[in-house]
């Protein structure tokens, strides 16, 4: 039998499997994390595309992100697990995808 999650409170859960109740501790940060982990692949393959043809400033890419959705901490996750290149060129920060990509 899969576990059941009830909700009892906003922010707290109790957890249901085989007649044992469990007390879970949720956050809408920690519900946040899962939603964003599932994403994650979708929002790195567009970051993949996005970067493809050179840097790019990260306001830019930011503002393309939301027309598509996907929110800062996503975008920043996956900019890190990508191992996307920072720089600052003339006060603007500008994003690279790493040589591995290219």
């Amino acid at each position: 039998m899969k576990p059941k999650l009830v909700f009892t409170r906003a922010n707290h859960g109790v957890m249901v499997q085989r007649g044992k109740f469990y007390r879970v501790f949720l956050t809408w940060k920690s519900i946040r994390e899962l939603v964003e982990v599932r994403d994650l692949p979708r929002v790195q393959s567009w970051l993949v595309d996005f970067l493809a043809d050179g840097s790019c400033s990260a306001d830019l890419i930011a503002q393309a992100a939301r027309k598509h959705g996907y929110g800062h901490d996503i975008l920043w996750r996956a900019r890190r697990t990508l191992g996307v290149v920072t720089r600052k060129r003339k006060g603007v920060r500008c994003w690279k995808l790493p040589e591995l990509f290219q």
